[in-house]
């Protein structure tokens, strides 16, 4: 399934200490003009895509949500949300459901407010009406069909077995359709304000013990991410060279930022181009194979590990 992926804001209402579209950061132009937003319908038959995810910044936040759900709902697009889930309470869930919102990914690093406002510097009386949504949410799965997914980003505060054991544990209590890890990475800003997150060789041995403890516990595959993954970043944070040519980001996800089509934020070499540019089926193989023939020039990093699906995993590169 390839995903269209619309940053539609980058005005946020949580304190993430290794984001750069933190509240903290103050100089960043965070509000995206709608006609940056909308790609003709002529393109998006070119890329063939199967599903809209709406992200941002915290997509809630943004003047132009409903028009862009209108746009896509319109188009007859599966729509995915990536929220905070701050401001995702009953009534402003049910507004989603109303626009044919199925499918949500709460961003949440912690069900313990000790650990997640390390990563996440909001107050505890925030921290509570998240969950208290989180709960909303999954008390609607079966009344609405919904699918619910945990995002986790995971930090040196965090990369613990019961940091991990307890979110594995809630969500599946609650029915939640998957919960997702992904390593923290460092775009510049996460060095400067909050150094001490980063995961590095330090955390191999946590790594481990989470390794072991996810594979006795035989968790289906599209629930989380695979025993590989784990030893993916084992690999990683060893020093060992992952190779880039596995990246399938092409097969999976274009990303639409500030009106310009990409596969990925990190690798610069090739693009679609902007959203009105008239792309031919033909003119998108191509693209998509220059993309693939330029992996070479690239090194997978934690950043890699955000676009890929849940399943994915990488191989060591070949020297």
């Amino acid at each position: 399934m390839r995903e269209l992926i619309i940053d539609i804001t980058y005005q946020c209402n949580s304190n993430c200490n290794y984001c750069q579209w933190s509240t903290f950061n103050f100089l960043i132009d965070r509000i995206i003009p709608i006609k940056q937003l909308l790609v003709p319908e002529n393109n998006l038959s070119g890329l063939k895509f199967s599903r809209i995810v709406i992200t941002g910044g915290e997509p809630t936040l943004s003047e132009n949500l409903s028009p862009v759900l209108k746009y896509y709902k319109n188009l007859n697009f599966p729509i995915r949300l990536i929220s905070n889930g701050i401001e995702l309470d009953s009534k402003r869930v049910n507004k989603l459901l109303d626009e044919s919102v199925r499918e949500f990914i709460i961003s949440i690093d912690s069900i313990s407010y000790d650990i997640y406002s390390i990563n996440r510097a909001i107050s505890y009386s925030i921290f509570l009406n998240l969950m208290k949504n989180l709960e909303y949410l999954s008390e609607c799965i079966n009344k609405e069909d919904l699918f619910i997914g945990l995002n986790v980003v995971l930090t040196n505060s965090n990369c613990k077995w019961e940091n991990v054991s307890n979110i594995l544990r809630i969500s599946m209590e609650r029915s939640i359709s998957q919960v997702k890890f992904q390593p923290v990475f460092d775009d510049g800003y996460l060095s400067q304000r909050a150094p001490l997150l980063l995961l590095t060789n330090k955390n191999l041995k946590q790594l481990k013990i989470i390794r072991r403890k996810i594979e006795d516990l035989h968790l289906p595959s599209d629930f989380t991410n695979p025993i590989g993954f784990w030893s993916d970043l084992i690999k990683l944070f060893s020093g060992i060279k992952l190779n880039p040519l596995k990246c399938n980001v092409s097969e999976n996800a274009v990303l639409l930022h500030k009106g310009v089509l990409k596969f990925c934020f990190w690798c610069q070499h090739t693009n679609y181009g902007k959203i009105n540019k008239n792309l031919t089926k033909s003119m998108v193989q191509t693209i998509r194979r220059k993309f693939d023939e330029d992996l070479s020039k690239c090194e997978v990093l934690p950043q890699c590990f955000c676009l890929q699906p849940i399943d994915h995993e990488w191989n060591l590169r070949k020297s």
